[in-house]
């Protein structure tokens, strides 16, 4: 959604929106990344521990890199999806 379109949403409901600078667009897409891939990297390691196929630490980090950037790379919807 782009800020246009939230703002004229909030003036439709008759509220206000605002907006403060915390840290750039980027460094918010990076850290939601990497929560994303802790998440579901987390859930596959999971998975695969119940099934006594559990992988190393370095190949967990490995994995989570690779979704990280894959999220990233991707649609920005599924970074909050």
């Amino acid at each position: 959604m782009r800020l246009s379109s939230l703002a004229a949403l909030a003036e439709a409901l008759g509220a206000e929106i605002g907006l403060r600078r915390g840290q750039s667009v980027e460094a918010m897409r990076e850290r939601q990344a990497e929560k994303k891939a802790a998440e579901l990297t987390g859930v596959a390691q999971g998975s695969a521990a119940l099934e006594g196929q559990a992988v190393g630490r370095r190949t967990l980090e490995a994995a989570k890199r690779r979704t990280k950037y894959s999220l990233l790379s991707g649609p920005g919807l599924r970074l909050w999806a």
